[in-house]
């Protein structure tokens, strides 16, 4: 029985496509122990470089979203955050509005942030990036004040004996 040489070209064609359906596992990596991309994390303090004193804290309520707030080095930010996939559209709330002379609030601009890993990429709403901040493993860089706002000098000091 003679093989129509189409049909064969036909045959051997798609035996090299589904060849070509593979995986793109690196040389010697199993697929079965491949670890699924992790989703992004939004809670937590996220950090600039520049202003040293800017950064956000997320606090997620669902993994729909959650709160938000921070400094963008001068003012303070405030809002609620929206998450789809590994982005988080920003509703800003209340916040200061003060001169900051010497001061680059780009922070102040934030609409959309970004997370890839432990950086987060801050939008404007024209998708144009501001910024970068790096998650805050430290822990909380805002200064705990100690002991009552109306303790005196010698309380104080009675206090140190």
């Amino acid at each position: 029985m003679k093989v129509p040489i189409r049909l064969a070209a036909l045959t051997v064609f798609s035996a090299l496509a589904l060849v070509g359906c593979g995986t793109n596992d690196g040389p010697g990596e199993d697929p079965t122990t491949a670890a699924p991309a992790a989703d992004p994390v939004f809670e937590g303090r996220w950090v600039a470089d520049d202003p040293a004193d800017a950064f956000l804290e997320f606090t997620e309520v669902d993994e729909g979203g959650g709160t938000m707030g921070g400094s963008d080095g001068c003012n303070g930010l405030q809002g609620e955050f929206h998450i789809d996939g590994d982005t988080a559209e920003i509703e800003r709330g209340a916040g200061t509005l003060k001169g900051c002379p010497g001061v680059d609030t780009w922070l102040s601009g934030v609409t959309v942030v970004v997370v890839d890993g432990d950086t987060m990429h801050i939008q404007d709403d024209e998708g144009e990036e501001l910024g970068v901040l790096t998650r805050d493993e430290g822990g909380d860089a805002t200064p705990t004040p100690t002991g009552s706002a109306g303790a005196s000098i010698d309380e104080a000091e009675d206090s140190e004996d």
